[in-house]
């Protein structure tokens, strides 16, 4: 919803008994021409390693973890901070630590990304942690090294903007 209020858009909702639930979700059309890109599939980004993406919308979560994959990521998933940091510690006492986490800011009702980035550096200071946000006014954005984190990427995910968020966290 906050995605969609974001970017100018309306969503309406209607509901019947044993019928199900329509979702009809507006954009506005955007005035820039289409970017298309120049070059061949081999120019896309490529990844080596694991990744730990944790977001608790599934639509979200899944969209992530294809892209990761695509840029040749193994990719695991959690809905909450407390599931990554779970995973992110077994990974790490097995001695095969993630390349990289993303971590989503705010999980309704759950430990979110800024409260996990400090308990995972506590685990592991060298981590590769990416903030993600559908709110760019989130100060743990604008500010994300004092927060613990390694870069930024904002959703709605962009490919290429995944890809450069996490090369240059990667490289430093």
């Amino acid at each position: 919803y906050s995605v969609i209020q974001k970017h100018g858009g309306h969503i309406f909702v209607s509901s019947a008994r044993k019928s199900g639930t329509r979702f009809e979700i507006y954009l506005p059309a955007s005035t820039h021409a289409a970017h298309t890109k120049s070059g061949n599939a081999g120019d896309e980004p490529k990844g080596t390693g694991t990744a730990l993406i944790m977001d608790d919308e599934p639509l979200i979560l899944s969209v992530a973890e294809k892209m990761l994959v695509r840029m040749g990521f193994r990719v695991s998933t959690a809905k909450n901070g407390a599931e990554a940091l779970e995973i992110f510690r077994k990974a790490h006492d097995a001695g095969t630590p993630f390349t990289l986490a993303v971590l989503d800011l705010t999980v309704p009702g759950g430990m979110g990304g800024k409260e996990a980035v400090r308990k995972m550096l506590d685990i592991d200071p060298s981590a590769k942690v990416l903030a993600s946000s559908g709110y760019s006014n989130d100060p743990a954005i604008e500010h994300f090294r004092d927060h613990g984190f390694s870069g930024v990427v904002e959703k709605p995910y962009r490919f290429d903007d995944l890809a450069k968020a996490l090369r240059s966290a990667l490289e430093g």
